[in-house]
């Protein structure tokens, strides 16, 4: 009389299948892996890659605005990568191709929106060290006859600044560090060569501010692509 499978005797046998199925599957998979072409799976390749910007807040720019001092350049190298279905990944840096310089950006922090119009992201031409004093727009120009009219006629407040227009033009736009966004818009019988006349609203913080040695950038706006790639760099949207 033939003797009753118990469980052991039925498991043995699944255990087994199971066992041979895996290491099929782990060879086809091994197989596949071992036939593709090296060249389609890796390849040399050129990329840029930005080194990390250099950030300065200022609680004298409005949120959301950046001004560039130096634009920076992206580091080039020489690199293997993994050619895969979302781009090239990177393997190894094999050689660096070009040295990269640091983005140096002042990013504002300031909630109250800034008095002369900046576009959100400005490139600072050139540098200027200067001296800077603090006027009043209040009292009337004994020369004009008018009470807070700047030389080209605009209205004289927080913001406008007289300068030497053979060193700055009129209408220029300018970042002056401790003070901020500002138009050259005035002038005057002192201010000659790298001097500076900064407006305020009222003759205690003229007073207060007094006369500084002082750097300001005469700025300019960018082109799209680069002010792009300058927003990118500090996680702002482009506007």
């Amino acid at each position: 009389m033939p003797r009753p499978l118990n469980n052991r005797m039925l498991l043995i046998p699944a255990l087994a299948a199971l066992a041979l199925g895996l290491l099929l599957l782990a060879g086809a998979a091994w197989q596949r892996h071992c036939c593709r072409p090296l060249a389609q799976a890796f390849a040399v390749q050129d990329l840029e890659s930005e080194l990390p910007a250099e950030i300065l807040h200022s609680p004298h720019l409005q949120k959301g605005r950046l001004v560039a001092l130096d634009e920076g350049a992206p580091e080039r190298w020489r690199c293997l990568v993994r050619l895969q279905a979302g781009g090239p990944a990177l393997v190894k840096r094999l050689r660096r191709l070009a040295r990269g310089r640091a983005m140096r950006l002042i990013l504002g922090r300031a909630a109250k929106p800034d008095p002369i119009w900046l576009p959100q992201a400005s490139l600072a031409l050139r540098a200027l060290p200067a001296q800077a004093t603090g006027y009043d727009a209040g009292p009337a120009s004994a020369l004009r006859g008018e009470v807070g009219r700047t030389s080209i006629g605009e209205r004289a407040r927080f913001g406008i600044i007289a300068v030497d227009p053979r060193v700055i033009p009129y209408r220029s736009r300018l970042y002056v560090e401790g003070y901020g966004p500002g138009l050259a818009a005035d002038t005057g019988g002192a201010i000659k060569g790298a001097r500076l006349d900064l407006c305020f609203d009222s003759t205690r913080e003229a007073r207060a501010w007094g006369r500084r040695r002082v750097r300001a950038w005469v700025l300019s706006a960018l082109p799209r692509a680069r002010r792009e790639r300058l927003l990118r760099a500090v996680g702002l949207a482009g506007g």
